[in-house]
């Protein structure tokens, strides 16, 4: 017998292939295997795995019933079919519903994003600023809630010799921000996003989606901001499934409500590429990502150019906890002068969050729950005074799904 025929050699190279991400050629090996040996029912078990991990749930679930279903299959290999299945059945829905809602508390050391000091240096004197412009410090609580709907194709097609699903992701979601004292920044925000994805199981995922927000601000809760994006992206998956790139365009149009801030309205272009890399049996995660933003504006003072890096580190120390970081760097060139001080305005801003969370166990009265807590340090670099200003922020949230 040839060693390639030995069905023995053949399972070994369908399951390198499978958690290689060849999940077609795998595919093909099982059922190779069970053309010729129809009663190997592990082979037929990791093929039903194959199919889920390829999103062809229908095929999945017929492969697990065949061998739940035959009287040979030993009792206590019985009970992980039905959990496989249970599992299977959960994501194979066409249309799955899911209601969320976070609640925080947030204590902000400024939260009007103004400087310390309430004298400032212009071209040919100083201005002093009334108490509300300059840093103000408030505490206040937070509010999101919404559902987001995922629409799965119940047929997988093919496109380049991979089994493609379409996935259509839809999320409506309302946000409140509720200070104590400075009611003139409580903040109402209404968001809904929607658009279609093609996935190619441990391959690729690409798509677009479309956005829409509504903004209101202060204690009278006035009309403020409507925007309007549209984000094609697409992500490639490689090194044995554990590391993803992503690149993204984005395109938003911003349209003020009040009159004083027609001259802001205009489109804001971003392009950006991101890296992550999940490590040690992926208990660990690093990231990064550039992006590039070009700001157009009515008026030429509030446009401007720039760019940003962002990385990124996770770690979980349990399965229902995680350890997470943040450093952005950021730096902004303005198209003109800035009237009252004579110069373009250019700035650096520099953003750093640590931050960890943990999932409540099924045993616990707090199941489902998930509770995060985390630190923000800001600090806006900027060559007109005005503008500086240093911020920090701590947050803690609960939050779960249904």
């Amino acid at each position: 017998m040839d060693l390639l025929d030995d069905p023995q050699v053949q399972f070994l190279q369908a399951i390198e292939e499978r958690n290689n991400g060849s999940l077609e050629n795998a595919i093909e090996l099982f059922k190779s295997i069970l053309s010729e040996h129809p009663s190997l029912h592990r082979a037929r078990l990791e093929l039903a795995v194959a199919y889920y991990q390829a999103l062809n749930f229908a095929e999945g679930r017929n492969q697990a019933m065949t061998v739940l279903n035959n009287p040979n299959t030993p009792a206590n290999v019985r009970p992980k079919i039905r959990a496989f299945l249970d599992v299977l059945q959960a994501n194979a829905q066409e249309n799955r519903w899911s209601p969320f809602i976070t609640l925080g508390f947030l204590y902000d050391t400024n939260v009007n994003a103004g400087p310390d000091d309430d004298t400032i240096p212009t071209g040919g004197g100083s201005i002093v600023l009334i108490p509300s412009a300059v840093a103000r410090v408030d505490y206040g609580y937070n509010l999101s809630t919404g559902i987001s709907h995922r629409y799965l194709a119940q047929s997988p097609i093919s496109i380049a010799d991979s089994e493609v699903s379409l996935v259509w992701y839809s999320k409506a979601n309302v946000y409140r921000m509720d200070y104590n004292a400075e009611n003139d920044r409580d903040l109402d925000l209404l968001s809904f996003s929607t658009g279609p994805t093609l996935v190619a199981a441990r391959k690729y995922r690409a798509g677009i989606n479309f956005s829409a927000d509504h903004m209101r601000l202060g204690e009278d809760n006035e009309a403020y901001l409507n925007t309007y994006g549209v984000t094609p992206k697409i992500s490639w998956i490689f090194y044995e499934q554990s590391a993803e790139l992503t690149a993204d365009i984005k395109l938003q149009k911003s349209d003020y409500l009040q009159d004083a801030n027609d001259a802001r309205d205009g489109y804001r272009y971003i392009g950006g590429l991101s890296l992550r890399k999940t490590l040690r049996r992926e208990r660990m995660a690093v990231e990064g990502r550039v992006e590039f933003f070009d700001q157009e504006t009515e008026e030429g003072r509030y446009a401007y150019k720039g760019s940003q890096l962002m990385l990124g580190a996770s770690y979980q120390p349990s399965k229902r906890s995680n350890l997470y970081t943040r450093l952005q760097f950021e730096k902004s060139d303005y198209d003109e002068l800035d009237g009252a001080f004579g110069v373009v305005r250019d700035e650096k801003k520099q953003r750093a969050i640590i931050g960890a969370s943990h999932s409540f166990s099924k045993s616990s009265s707090l199941s489902g729950w998930t509770i995060d807590g985390s630190y923000a340090f800001t600090n806006n670099i900027s060559n007109i005074e005005l503008y500086e200003y240093r911020r920090k922020q701590l947050g803690i949230r609960v939050s779960r799904s249904f």
